[in-house]
């Protein structure tokens, strides 16, 4: 015995510590005897797949880490996966190896999606596998075979028992865990896994559990129970259940009937104080079906959810009395009840059980009363199940009518009884299942009230953000009485939404009203509409929830504002925040975006890339995103890393592009008064993101980006129409009709370029009959190209556009085709540059499809952004003779038949074909102006 440090006497039971373990009196003699518990796998050494788990340990040799178990397989180290699973538990022998026979430890272990191991726990307790029963504790040596388990007896605490069946069948036997002669029954497959939740229950230790390897006394043990599995455990972090003590002893002044769990943590608990001929309620841990009830003969758990339930039922959580558990058929919750008054349980209804009422604060039972014959009545409550009454001051019943979505008005004076902040006139109440509930606030609108009793009653509630009252019903719809309610000439009761026009309440509408002073419910301002939600039940605005949405006013008669702004119902007219230019994702159209410049605001098809949010909320998404195909949609830029080329990030409150993928090469984002963009090149070093997946291209491949002055930075493209299908069949088709159109989708009128560079369109016959023709002669010229060559404009939707004049918008594509001797077409290629055609206009075309053809009267020498330079290294000085040419020789005299007035003539750079932008200019002068230019430069180079 001297071996031992120290004895101590607990509950007359020697226990005593020493360096090497716990000790334990063994109960057949009275020597101590030294105990190492069992720990579990060994701590795995490496989880990365190409190297072993554990340097020393054999092939099929296990270990565990962050609750995931590894097995070594070979050279390399694997998570565990449902193969290795015996439904949801492995066995393993003392060196760590998968156990088939006889086994000294087990773990239970949940899988994810892959069927790979998700989390393991270290099993003490019982494994149920047919017929096969082990009992593991993590003090013996090995785990237990139990071959007949035992029914329940004296003095059991957590042992596995059987349940004997009512017809001494073995097939019909049911496992439970013992606690005395009573127990827990092992719950059944089909209604564990059904709820799909893990059950739990709870008991405290009268001595040492060596079921469950506990060594002390007066130990809360918390079980994981399932229909093939009982063992310690403990609830996760954050979970919070109440439970009956399995093991509560009634004669015992020490045992308490309840427990308390928070996480890993577990008290004990009194018996709760129980209102005279009441009862208390806790939702039980065990399962989410079942109450616990505590009532002067005890606590007892039932299942709630069994039986006729089609009415929620409720009770008061005794734990925190500010919410109430409900129960319905799949299960019971607690949640915090919006201010009403409840039954209990509407399907079983009995007077004389109490009804609930609940305000802000807490909630408490109160008496079901069917008294209301004076003043002093006011406030009784009586319940006959399918209505509740509320005594008024005037000692009437007011009746309220359940589950018929109606709507009631309290007066202030009786609800001040019931519920807390009472607004300063009456309340709304609604109906529900098993409740009455105050409308705290209602949504704008107009209500049928559930006082209505025949058609020619009917009354409606009209509700603001302030109060509710009674609504009047005119007799006409006129400018003055938009908002209001009508009775029409079938003496049918509808909203006038405009002028003589009345929508009635016999069907689901969804309709616009606008703002009028008189009949003004809807709370709008001059400047606004709102959406309606109209139903026979009532009118309110609709989609409360809705986000922050841009669209454009398409409808100047109402409002002139360029811009509609909502949130929410309601629908605002608006100028832009700036009058620079701004964007907006088009409400219509998530793959449109909306341009504004000043007060003048268009929409397009989005372009890959990013553009400032010109929105009200771009605060906390200051950027917006388009992606080809997707659509477009508001981020926050916060990150100061570059991961890919065209990303965007942020430095010290700046804004930039990565024109690398490591962000070596940036460029600023800002909006200036620079009129010119900036184009420039990326390299895909890596990968551009264009869709939800990814487009790979050769790393060597170049992408032409558009760096705005108005903050935005897009991935640019290349002008071009859509290719031409096989052009042998296609040539066939000139030469004699037949169904072959110039590419699959072309309906007639559309045209495509074929790879022998020549420009085709379909056209439509008759039904169904197309042919494939190469494009006419008429196009238009320009003065400033040599040789036979004729300028052809195209659409977006690749259709030609047979005149064009100054600020038209719609060239999105440009083409120049060669002719030869035979005015046949030779060639032709993307026209990017600055050309004056047939005399009269400028057209200047970057050659992208991004950018619009600029059409301006041809001596409007006035930079636009399609005559910027390709990139930063490219000139673009002022007055230049190649380059942007800000500069301008522009006549300032009226006389425009000055000889004096400059040539405009363009020089096609060696990029002209691959449509990159590059455009370079000058302006042919007079010979005595040039001289004279000459002449000035010379003076000021000298000075």
């Amino acid at each position: 015995m001297n071996i031992y440090s120290k004895l101590c006497l607990v509950a007359a039971i020697f226990i005593a510590q020493c360096n090497s373990g716990l000790i334990r009196l063994r109960e057949e003699t009275e020597d101590f005897d030294s105990i190492k518990e069992i720990s579990g796998l060994p701590t795995c050494e490496n989880i990365i797949k190409s190297k072993k788990c554990m340097k020393n340990g054999d092939s099929g040799s296990y270990c565990i880490k962050n609750t995931k178990i590894y097995k070594n397989d070979y050279t390399e180290c694997i998570p565990i996966n449902t193969s290795d699973l015996d439904s949801s538990v492995i066995k393993f022998d003392n060196n760590y190896s998968k156990s088939y026979s006889s086994s000294s430890m087990a773990y239970i272990c949940t899988l994810n999606s892959s069927n790979y191991v998700n989390s393991c726990k270290f099993i003490k307790g019982y494994i149920i596998s047919y017929s096969d029963i082990v009992h593991c504790n993590a003090i013996d040596d090995e785990c237990e075979k139990i071959y007949s388990p035992e029914s329940c007896k004296e003095g059991d605490e957590g042992a596995l028992g059987i349940e004997p069946s009512e017809n001494g069948s073995s097939s019909d036997k049911q496992y439970k865990i013992c606690f005395g002669t009573n127990g827990v029954l092992l719950p059944k497959g089909v209604d564990y896994y059904s709820t799909n939740e893990e059950r739990y229950i709870a008991f405290t230790t009268t001595k040492i559990n060596k079921i469950y390897g506990k060594h002390n006394v007066n130990e809360i043990i918390v079980l994981n129970v399932g229909p093939d599995v009982v063992y310690a455990d403990s609830l996760k972090d954050g979970q919070e259940k109440y439970f009956i003590n399995q093991n509560y002893q009634s004669d015992n002044p020490e045992s308490k009937p309840l427990i308390h769990c928070n996480g890993s943590k577990c008290v004990e608990l009194d018996m709760p104080e129980i209102p005279a001929d009441g009862e208390v309620h806790y939702l039980d841990g065990y399962s989410k079906m079942n109450v616990i009830t505590c009532s002067s003969e005890g606590c007892t758990s039932e299942n709630k959810c069994t039986g006729k339930i089609n009415y929620p039922k409720y009770f008061i959580n005794h734990a925190d009395q500010k919410r109430v558990i409900t129960c319905k058929i799949n299960g019971c919750f607690l949640e915090e009840p919006r201010q009403g008054i409840y039954n209990q349980d509407r399907n079983n209804f009995d007077e004389t059980k109490s009804l609930i009422l609940c305000n802000s604060e807490s909630c408490k039972y109160i008496d079901n009363k069917n008294v209301c014959n004076e003043a002093g009545d006011e406030g009784n409550v009586y319940s006959r199940g399918y209505t509740i009454s509320i005594c008024t001051g005037e000692a009437k019943w007011k009746n309220f009518e359940l589950d018929r979505n109606n709507k009631y008005l309290l007066p202030k004076e009786t609800a001040s009884k019931f519920f807390n902040n009472i607004p300063e006139d009456n309340i709304l109440i609604l109906g529900e299942a098993s409740s009455i509930v105050y409308e705290d606030k209602p949504i704008n609108g107009y209500y049928k009230s559930g006082d209505s009793t025949t058609t020619q009653e009917i009354s409606y509630i009209q509700c603001d953000s302030k109060s509710c009252k009674d609504s009047e019903i005119l007799e006409s719809c006129t400018k003055e009485t938009i908002g209001a309610l009508i009775k029409d000439s079938s003496n049918s009761i509808g909203i006038c939404v405009d002028e003589n026009k009345i929508i009635t309440f016999n069907r689901y509408y969804e309709e616009k009203i606008y703002y009028n002073s008189n009949y003004n419910v809807f709370e709008l301002t001059s400047d606004q509409y709102a959406l309606l939600d109209i139903n026979p039940f009532s009118v309110t605005l609709k989609n409360l929830k809705a986000p922050l949405t841009y669209y454009i006013n398409k409808d100047k008669t109402k409002n002139t504002k360029p811009l509609i702004k909502s949130q929410g119902s309601i629908y605002t007219y608006i100028d832009p925040y700036t009058t620079n230019r701004s964007f907006f994702i088009d409400g219509d159209d998530i793959k449109n975006i909306i341009t504004c410049e000043g007060t003048k605001c268009s929409t397009k098809a989005a372009t890959f890339g990013y553009y400032f949010n010109g929105g009200e909320d771009k605060e906390a998404s200051n950027f917006i995103y388009c992606i080809y195909f997707h659509g477009c949609s508001k981020v926050s830029i916060t990150t100061d890393k570059c991961k890919s080329s065209l990303d965007v990030i942020t430095k010290d409150k700046k804004y930039y592009v990565c024109l690398t993928d490591n962000g070596s090469k940036t460029e600023e984002l800002k909006v200036d008064a620079n009129p010119v963009p900036i184009y420039n090149k990326i390299i895909n070093s890596e990968r551009i993101s264009l869709t939800n997946g990814r487009y790979i291209g050769n790393s060597k491949t170049e992408f032409d980006i558009k760096i705005g002055n108005d903050g935005s930075v897009l991935l640019l493209t290349k002008a071009t129409l859509e290719g031409c299908i096989n052009l042998s069949e296609a040539n066939e088709c000139v030469s004699e009709p037949c169904s072959k159109k110039c590419y699959p989708t072309a309906y007639g009128g559309e045209y495509c370029v074929g790879t022998d560079n020549i420009i085709r369109y379909t056209k439509a016959l008759e039904s169904d009959t197309f042919t494939c023709q190469v494009i006419d002669s008429k196009g238009y010229t320009s003065n400033s190209v040599s040789g036979n060559v004729k300028f052809f404009f195209f659409n977006e939707f690749f259709e030609i556009i047979n005149e064009i004049a100054p600020g038209m918008d719609n060239i999105n594509i440009a083409y120049k085709c060669s002719y030869g001797t035979t005015n046949e077409i030779t060639n032709c290629e993307i026209a990017s540059g600055s050309y004056v055609v047939d005399g009269k206009y400028k057209v200047e075309c970057t050659g992208f499809r991004q950018d619009y053809c600029v059409v301006s009267d041809k001596l409007d020498v006035t930079p636009t952004s399609t005559t910027s330079s390709p990139s930063p290294s490219s000139n673009s000085g002022t007055g230049s003779s190649s380059g942007s040419g800000s500069g301008s020789s522009t006549p300032t005299g009226t006389d425009n038949k000055s000889t004096t007035t400059p040539t405009l003539i363009t020089i096609d750079d060696g990029e002209k074909n691959t449509g990159s932008g590059a455009v370079s200019l000058y302006y042919k002068l007079p010979s005595f102006m040039t001289f004279s230019i000459i002449f000035i430069i010379t003076i000021l180079y000298h000075m």
